[in-house]
């Protein structure tokens, strides 16, 4: 079921939509309630570490694969974090 008030406690059967996972998934990110960055509880990352290694990788002071190693994380990570393929803000 889809909640189209974004409220996972409501139960009023006028506010729930039938839909599949991608719709629900769908409407999370068009809502915004998407965890991202610091919001989502895997991230090993915070916002500092993230200008950290960007200026870190751009004065070349350290390559891609030692700063995934130094944040713990793997190399496609620490790539796509230097590329803002993710963390992009």
């Amino acid at each position: 079921m889809r909640h189209i008030n974004h409220n996972k406690l409501c139960m009023n059967p006028s506010h729930l939509r039938l839909g599949t996972i991608a719709d629900n998934n769908r409407d999370m990110v068009e809502a915004g309630r998407q965890a991202r960055g610091i919001n989502n509880g895997r991230s090993k990352l915070t916002n500092e570490n993230v200008v950290l290694m960007r200026s870190d990788y751009q004065a070349e002071e350290k390559t891609i694969k030692e700063l995934a190693e130094e944040y713990d994380i793997h190399y496609n990570t620490a790539k796509n974090v230097i590329q803002r393929k993710t963390w992009k803000d």
